[in-house]
């Protein structure tokens, strides 16, 4: 690791449609990576359809499942 003085090509990670990441990633203590994202499927006006959900990566980052949803949309989260 040189500090951030080399960077790589940027990656699309995920491109679902109104995917947001919802804060940082977090390092689990059995070396999982947990992203916590946000939907907005249908824009950010509709507040029924938005849920969070987190996207679980067991090798590092370079692959990503998502779990569960964290809420249920329509909870009208903000």
């Amino acid at each position: 690791m040189d500090m951030a003085i080399t960077w790589t090509v940027p990656e699309i990670l995920f491109d679902d449609p109104g995917i947001f990441t919802r804060n940082q990633l977090l390092n689990s203590v059995d070396g999982e990576v947990l992203m916590p994202m946000y939907y907005t499927p249908q824009g950010y006006a509709h507040y029924a359809s938005h849920y969070s959900v987190v996207k679980r990566s067991r090798d590092g980052g370079k692959t990503f499942t998502e779990e569960n949803p964290m809420t249920v949309a329509g909870e009208f989260l903000l």
